[in-house]
């Protein structure tokens, strides 16, 4: 046992899986979670910084055993599994497929939504962060800044005037 790894935050057993949640303040590589079966023949690790560990954790921290150990099969089954069973395989592959055209319709029906201002202005704001990727004198930048505020109020001259 490694004396100096460090302690989680809060520790849960679902099962035949067992919750490790770290959490430190303000870092993104120290907050995850760790979920391993005990076995030893699966371990997952998930970042602080995604849905799946705030959905885990809120479930942790009301006891929802069940909904713990149901995430954790819902991945076992198929991690230790795909391999052996076509029949699975192709249940998942499927699976897949199906939210993946799902988000599609979603992504194309969003974008239907975009103004052509919207556009424009996500456009300037994107060529404005690359240029302040870039070296520069401060005379530089504040004439970018000034040139983007400029392009920024012709947007938005435009799109009140087309209303």
């Amino acid at each position: 046992m490694n004396i100096m790894k460090t302690k989680p935050y809060k520790s849960v057993d679902a099962g035949l899986f067992h919750f490790d949640f770290y959490y430190k303040e303000g870092s993104v590589k120290d907050t995850y979670l760790e979920v391993t079966c005990d076995s030893g023949v699966f371990a997952l690790r998930i970042g602080g910084n995604t849905h799946a560990y705030g959905y885990l954790l809120a479930a942790a921290e009301q006891n929802r055993i069940d909904q713990l150990q149901g995430y954790a099969v819902t991945l076992y089954i198929p991690a230790m599994s795909l391999t052996q069973d076509q029949g699975l395989c192709n249940d998942c592959q499927k699976a897949i497929m199906k939210w993946q055209k799902r988000k599609m319709r979603e992504g194309a029906e969003n974008a239907k939504n975009v103004t052509d201002w919207q556009e424009q202005a996500d456009d300037a704001l994107m060529r404005e962060a690359i240029e302040r990727g870039k070296p520069m004198s401060r005379q530089q930048r504040r004439k970018m800044e000034r040139e983007s505020r400029k392009e920024m109020k012709q947007i938005l001259n435009e799109d009140s005037n087309s209303k």
